[in-house]
């Protein structure tokens, strides 16, 4: 994508901008900016990136009253091009992202895949039903492989064989057990901490359950860019913690 701005770009300032190219080109390239991450440009760069998409935006919807220039729009796409030199990739802010406490290396794959689109595609592109939905799988594959190790299953299928509630999902590696008993397991195990419990089930757990539309007409509510931003940061705060505390 960066490849086409670049291309996009170099064509409306090459031809001197037709006006009516040079015009149309904020609403053609806005969106676009919108999906690229800053993380992903070099450090030294991205607060130049946001203030470029920040000037497209304004281009895009400016003041009452307010007249954009051929001058203004040919600026902001000369920094525009300036700046996507400085793209490292996508997804390469995500290295430090390494789930090095997931033991198997399927699972870790889909972790890293899901985590990369959540991140870079369905969150940027305001897509919030679909962030929250993507966020609760990823906190399930998470917990699966943690609980399923040899360091905790045992243990992890002691406490749902002595809850009623939990009892028929049978041992973990049958795959059966609901995100809410891997979460309660999880912090009875003291894996996850007892302070986060109420904020993971409510953003990762609840949220997600609004994949079934009943749910959602039933409960008069939708989830949103604040249900969606919860449910990211819910997310990160398990995996934060999961880096620095657990060792498979």
């Amino acid at each position: 994508m960066v490849e086409h701005l670049k291309t996009y770009c170099d064509l409306i300032l090459n031809n001197n901008g037709a006006s009516r190219d040079m015009f149309n080109a904020p609403k053609e390239l806005y969106p676009q900016l919108r999906a690229l991450d800053p993380r992903d440009f070099e450090q030294a760069k991205r607060a130049e990136f946001m203030l470029v998409r920040g000037r497209f935006e304004h281009l895009v919807n400016p003041n009452r009253h307010e007249v954009i220039s051929g001058t203004s729009v040919s600026e902001a796409l000369k920094q525009l091009r300036e700046v996507l030199d400085f793209y490292s990739g996508e997804g390469t802010h995500l290295d430090s992202r390494t789930f090095a406490f997931l033991r198997e290396p399927e699972l870790v794959e889909i972790v890293k895949r899901d985590y990369r689109e959540l991140s870079l595609r369905l969150h940027p592109s305001h897509s919030w039903k679909s962030s929250v939905v993507l966020a609760g799988s990823i906190l399930e594959a998470i917990l699966y492989d943690v609980l399923s190790g040899p360091r905790n299953q045992a243990n992890a299928n002691s406490y749902v064989a002595g809850h009623s509630q939990y009892r028929r999902q049978g041992a973990i590696v049958d795959g059966h057990w609901t995100l809410q008993a891997l979460i309660d397991t999880a912090i009875q195990l003291q894996i996850l901490r007892l302070q986060d419990k109420d904020i993971i089930h409510q953003t990762l757990r609840d949220y997600r359950n609004f994949i079934h539309p009943a749910k959602e007409i039933r409960t008069q509510n939708s989830v949103g860019k604040n249900e969606a931003g919860l449910a990211m940061n819910a997310l990160n705060v398990v995996i934060d913690h999961l880096q620095k505390t657990f060792t498979p």
